[in-house]
């Protein structure tokens, strides 16, 4: 069985890959990064050619893609550090993070959410 990580590139995320796959029995990780100015490959060099990482270019908010890749690669958990670690960011960007996050959560997870605007 596999676990996607989402924001595996950012700072959290890379690390926890870093120590996950430091052990040798632990099992694989799709890595659905989108890219942004808080994702840098360069943090997972260490990794890049361990078969057990598997990076995707992508967003969470692309629901075809996450559910292609739960169903391909047989995910049996999701960790999620995919987020703007700045509120100008949001602004700036015109970006919704938290209702891209929460409909991510609520469509593969079938759980209910709230919205909270402020």
């Amino acid at each position: 069985m596999t676990i996607l990580v989402t924001g595996g590139a950012g700072f959290i995320g890379s690390n926890f890959i870093l120590d996950w796959l430091a052990n040798p029995e632990a099992e694989s990780i799709v890595n659905l990064d989108k890219l942004t100015y808080a994702g840098n490959l360069a943090n997972l060099q260490h990794v890049e050619n361990d078969p057990r990482h598997i990076f995707v270019k992508g967003d969470i908010g692309d629901r075809d893609l996450v559910a292609t890749l739960l169903k391909k690669h047989k995910i049996r958990a999701v960790l999620n550090f995919a987020a703007e670690t700045i509120f100008m960011a949001l602004v700036i960007c015109c970006v919704d993070v938290t209702e891209v996050i929460l409909s991510f959560t609520s469509f593969k997870l079938g759980i209910t959410v709230c919205r909270v605007r402020y």
